[in-house]
C-alpha cells in the first residue's frame, strides 16, 4: 500500500511538471512577438529620423535591421531603395582645408575646390587637415601695425638722415634736402632708374682745416651696385657741393645729383684720405 502512494506520488509531480513547462512556454510564446515587435518598430523610426537629419548611412543601417518577419520590413525596404537613390544623385561639393586664426583662435574654413560625385562618395573629399592663418580682422590689423611700424622707421631712418653723422675722422655729413626726379636739368633717366639729388652738408670737427670734395662722394644700392655723382645734372645747378677747404668748425653746404636704379634705399659713402661716413639714404622728397 505505501509502495503504491509513493508511485502515485511521483506521478503527480511529473505531471505537475509538465504543466508547468506548458504554461510557461504559452507565457513567453505570448510576450515575445510583442518585445520583438517594438524593437523592430525602433529600428525602423530610428531610420526615419536619421533620414529627415540627411544621415542616410545610418539610416540604410537601421532599415536594415528590420526583418522579414517584421509588419515594417516592406517599409523598411522602400526606405533603403529610397535611400539608396538620393546617394546616388549627382550633388557639387566644396572641399578644401580649414584654417586656425593663429591670433584670436577664430576657425573659418576656406573650401579650395568643388567637385561633381555622387552623394555617397562625399566622405571621400572630407576637409583637410587643420592649418594655421589668420582671420581676415587679424590679417587687417596684422597689415595695418606692419605699415604703421615701417611707416615710424621710414620717419627715423629721414630724421637720422637730416642729423650730423660722424664715422672715421674729423668730418661729418648731413643730408638735409632730397628730391626724386625722373627728370633732371633737360636729362630723362634711364629705364627703371631715377635722379636722387641730395643737399648734402659736411662738418669739419677737427681741429685742422680739411678738405671738402663732390668726388669723395659715391651713392650705393643695397645689392652692392655704385655710382658716382652725375656732373651733366649736378653741375647745371646753381648751388652744387663745390670742392672747399674747411677750417675746424666750419660747414659747406651743396646738391650733388646721383642716377642711380630705383630702390628702397641707398648708403651714401663719404670718403677721403683720412675719414669714412656712410649714411643711410630714403628716397623720399624732403
Amino acid at each position: 500500500m505505501k509502495r503504491f502512494q509513493t508511485l502515485l506520488t511521483r506521478t503527480f509531480l511529473f505531471f505537475c511538471i509538465i504543466l508547468s513547462v506548458i504554461i510557461f512556454q504559452g507565457c513567453t510564446s505570448s510576450s515575445n512577438p510583442s518585445l520583438a515587435a517594438k524593437r523592430y518598430k525602433m529600428f525602423y523610426d530610428t531610420g526615419i529620423r536619421d533620414l529627415e537629419k540627411g544621415r542616410l548611412e545610418e539610416a540604410i543601417g537601421n532599415f536594415s535591421d528590420v526583418p522579414e518577419s517584421s509588419e515594417y520590413y516592406q517599409k523598411a525596404q522602400n526606405q533603403i531603395e529610397y535611400v539608396n537613390q538620393r546617394l546616388d544623385e549627382k550633388i557639387t561639393i566644396e572641399y578644401g582645408t580649414i584654417y586656425k586664426c593663429t591670433k584670436c583662435g577664430k576657425v573659418l574654413k576656406k573650401f579650395i575646390k568643388q567637385k561633381n560625385c555622387k552623394r555617397r562618395e562625399r566622405a571621400n573629399f572630407n576637409i583637410n587637415e587643420e592649418r594655421a592663418s589668420l582671420c581676415p580682422d587679424c590679417e587687417r590689423s596684422e597689415k595695418q601695425a606692419e605699415f604703421e611700424r615701417k611707416k615710424l622707421e621710414r620717419q627715423a631712418a629721414i630724421d637720422q638722415m637730416k642729423r650730423y653723422e660722424q664715422g672715421i675722422g674729423p668730418e661729418e655729413v648731413a643730408v638735409t634736402r632730397i628730391n626724386i626726379s625722373k627728370w633732371e636739368s633737360g636729362y630723362t633717366a634711364g629705364e627703371n632708374c631715377q635722379f636722387v639729388a641730395m643737399g648734402i652738408n659736411v662738418l669739419n670737427t677737427g681741429d685742422s682745416t680739411t678738405h671738402a670734395n663732390p668726388n669723395y662722394f659715391t651713392l650705393s644700392t643695397p645689392d652692392g651696385y655704385t655710382v658716382n655723382p652725375d656732373t651733366d645734372t649736378t653741375y647745371g645747378l646753381s648751388r652744387h657741393f663745390d670742392a672747399i677747404d674747411l677750417s675746424p668748425n666750419s660747414y659747406t653746404y651743396g646738391w650733388l645729383i646721383f642716377h642711380i636704379p630705383i630702390k628702397d634705399y641707398y648708403i651714401l659713402h663719404y670718403k677721403t684720405y683720412d675719414s669714412s661716413v656712410d649714411k643711410k639714404i630714403i628716397p623720399q622728397n624732403i
